[in-house]
């Protein structure tokens, strides 16, 4: 078995904490109103969502992989791309809209921590989540919990940076309330840093789920 295919089927192993509910969440927060995904997307649907996650002159050269897996285990390709950006749509295991979309470096850091592997982390690597993005605890964004929840936090549109030295994030901010930037996976061998590039209120209307527009 491929080292990726190995790593996709880990990854989907991790990710796959929690049965796919499309409830709404007890979180008050806009961004938990309503769960964005759909099992009945079309592979468009899927593109034009993972493709939302950075900005638009940006996304025609990423590649887009499903969440999904074909038989051999690998990650399906959704999109064949010719930059360095991989990007997913949004996880039908968190309450929010939450596609990503990582360089080479931070792919790795994706599926080396969802396998249990150390990341071989040796510049610095960059992932857009321009939709915002949802977790269930700061220590790891690979373990979930019921949507019913509480414990969910939201993180508004931002981008996220991790580095070879961990110790580098050793003094910034660990309050996710506070809408500033702020570390995140702090069990992991890298943390990483969330930066925001909107305020923590701005939620995604229905209407704009395939256009990457934000609103109040």
């Amino acid at each position: 078995m491929s080292r990726i295919v190995a790593q996709s089927a880990a990854l989907l192993a991790a990710l796959a904490l929690t049965t796919p509910v499309l409830a709404q969440a007890t979180t008050a927060h806009p961004a938990f109103e309503t769960q964005p995904y759909e099992a009945t997307w079309s592979a468009e649907e899927k593109v034009a969502n993972a493709q939302s996650a950075m900005p638009a002159f940006m996304a025609d050269t990423a590649t887009v992989w499903d969440w999904e897996t074909d038989a051999e285990g690998a990650f399906v390709v959704l999109k064949e791309g010719d930059g360095i950006w991989t990007c997913f749509p949004d996880r039908p295991q968190t309450p929010s809209n939450d596609p990503m979309c990582h360089d080479p470096v931070f792919l790795e850091w994706m599926l080396a921590n969802a396998t249990g592997r150390p990341a071989q982390i040796e510049t610095a690597g960059l992932s857009y989540m321009l939709q915002g993005g949802s977790a269930f605890t700061q220590d790891s964004p690979f373990v979930a919990g019921p949507f019913e929840s509480d414990d969910w936090y939201y993180m508004g549109p931002h981008v996220m940076v991790v580095l070879p030295d961990a110790s580098d994030w050793a003094s910034v901010n660990t309050d996710t309330s506070t809408g500033h930037p702020v570390t995140e996976a702090l069990a992991l061998d890298h943390p990483i840093l969330l930066f925001p590039v909107a305020a923590p209120d701005q939620s995604i209307t229905a209407e704009a789920l395939f256009s990457g527009t934000i609103s109040q």
